[in-house]
């Protein structure tokens, strides 16, 4: 009897739920069915040669499509063979390695979640897909300061700008600007956004274009359904190579789109979704925006070295990233076990990757044999840790794990509404 009545109770919570929250309880079955649908991956063996060492290097990769695209350009650039494995449980992962042997790094689509159960979580790294960043309004003159070259290319072209809400002006930034843009510039890595979905951002957001005596050069979609303005897709006409040169491109998108916001009363301004590579090219370009790391995608993709072989070394020496650990998120740096750390390396390493909004900055020391770690000729800095490289022991064992850690992430822990809608400034991830 009282088992039925708990189950009665439960049905009319769900029924409720379902009539009053409908929107809501869509999206919370949606969040469980792609939970249990990635327990399940594709997996892929990619051989190549690693591009900096010029080594051969073999991966194991269970990404998605357009991550995947991503990071094989990152570590292969555009020559690389793969076969297809199979799909696999995460928990039976390693049963693909035998046939991927000698395999030296294994990348797998998850989230934190998932690796709690089913991995050792000192052999991984978790990667979120994205960060997002966000801008003070209104700009100080230190921030200023920062793009001031941007600023006089703006001056010097003679730029300006018009916000619209004209439908017809919108499905020419459609085609003629984002679609292209996003196209050439990302390639196979990109996610276009279908035209209705823009399209029903655009009626209850703006349209900032860039002109010049008249013509519409760029484009700039300014999304207003999260309480912080987002500067949210971005696009150049016939993705002009050159007019992004004359800072039509990113710098006027982004000046003028600021400008607006604050004269609007704004406070902050959202400048959209990045890779969490320190080296990524759209992440460098917005630091030079003084953007502080705000959020992050709650899925992305667990780094596991099975093999440090010269190849992987060369990789992560040149790749460092953001990754997250206990419910914050921290950036990578790698160096050689046997390199002395002097003053000027730590200090470099905290101008270049301790960014505004991460929690601190890990250094790795890549494994040397039996090397031994110098220890570092100066203090290090608030925020700035010595650590060494997790064992290597059991390293072909994928299998849950004793303990773990609470969901990582920063800020909201499934980024809302942003972490169904925005990327990059041109590419995003897709909406539910």
């Amino acid at each position: 009897m009282r088992l039925f009545q708990i189950f009665r109770m439960a049905l009319a919570g769900f029924v409720h739920r379902l009539v009053a929250e409908p929107i809501r309880l869509g999206t919370m079955v949606y969040d469980w069915l792609e939970w249990l649908y990635y327990l399940r991956v594709k997996v892929w063996l990619i051989e190549g040669e690693e591009q900096h060492s010029h080594l051969p290097m073999r991966v194991l990769c269970g990404l998605r499509n357009e991550t995947k695209n991503y990071l094989l350009k990152v570590i292969f650039g555009d020559c690389y063979r793969q076969r297809y494995l199979g799909r696999f449980w995460l928990w039976n992962v390693s049963r693909a390695i035998p046939a991927a042997s000698p395999c030296s790094m294994i990348l797998l689509w998850t989230c934190d979640a998932h690796l709690k159960r089913f991995a050792r979580r000192n052999d991984w790294f978790l990667l979120p897909d994205w960060v997002l960043g966000e801008v003070d309004l209104p700009r100080d003159a230190a921030a200023t300061r920062r793009v001031r070259g941007a600023l006089q290319k703006i001056r010097q072209n003679s730029l300006g700008f018009q916000v619209t809400r004209d439908p017809r002006q919108f499905d020419d930034f459609y085609s003629n600007m984002y679609v292209p843009y996003t196209r050439k510039t990302f390639g196979n890595c990109a996610y276009i956004y279908s035209h209705r979905i823009l399209k029903r951002i655009f009626l209850s957001g703006d349209l900032l274009l860039v002109e010049r005596e008249g013509k519409t050069l760029a484009g700039v979609l300014i999304d207003y359904e999260d309480s912080t303005p987002h500067l949210f897709l971005l696009g150049v006409r016939d993705a002009d190579r050159a007019a992004v040169r004359d800072g039509a491109g990113g710098a006027a998108l982004f000046y003028f789109g600021l400008q607006y916001l604050q004269e609007k009363g704004h406070e902050k301004a959202l400048l959209g979704w990045s890779r969490p590579f320190f080296r990524d090219g759209v992440l460098e370009f917005k630091r030079r925006w003084s953007q502080v790391i705000c959020d992050s995608r709650y899925w992305g993709f667990g780094l596991r070295v099975l093999s440090p072989t010269l190849a992987v070394k060369s990789f992560l020496r040149n790749n460092p990233f953001m990754f997250k650990q206990d419910d914050l998120l921290y950036g990578a740096v790698f160096l050689d076990a046997d390199k002395p750390l002097s003053p000027r390396d730590v200090q470099q390493i905290t101008k270049d990757h301790l960014h505004a909004g991460l929690s601190g900055v890990k250094i790795y020391r890549l494994p040397q044999g039996a090397a031994r770690v110098p220890a570092p000729a100066a203090e290090l800095p608030e925020r700035v840790e010595l650590c060494m490289w997790p064992s290597q022991a059991n390293a072909y064992d994928v299998r849950p794990a004793t303990t773990g850690s609470a969901r990582g992430n920063v800020g909201r822990e499934n980024g809302g509404k942003r972490d169904e809608k925005g990327r990059g400034s041109t590419v995003a991830p897709m909406r539910r």
